[in-house]
């Protein structure tokens, strides 16, 4: 790849999107992906299969439904408390 945006886009131009993962020091560019990446589960610095068994599991495109997701709303609510957090990744 030559750059961050290229492999971006050859990561979205795949019919599937279960899981993305990103290894990087850059908190600017670890937020990017995050955003822009099309898949339904993402990991920074940490391997993309595997997650917690209450957090919310699906995909995108061809990855799933796009219906529901398996632990969606109830599972959130259940087992979070409300947190605001701002975060300014620009600098």
């Amino acid at each position: 790849m030559e750059n961050f945006d290229e492999a971006l886009t050859v990561a979205n131009s795949v019919d599937v999107g279960l899981s993305a993962s990103i290894v990087t020091r850059d908190l600017k560019k670890a937020m990017t992906y995050a955003e822009r990446i099309e898949a339904g589960v993402v990991k920074i610095n940490q391997i993309s299969t595997g997650l917690a068994l209450q957090a919310p599991f699906g995909g995108v495109k061809k990855s799933s439904t796009d219906s529901f997701k398996e632990q969606g709303p109830g599972a959130i609510e259940f087992y979070s408390k409300l947190k605001t957090v701002y975060l300014d990744y620009s600098a």
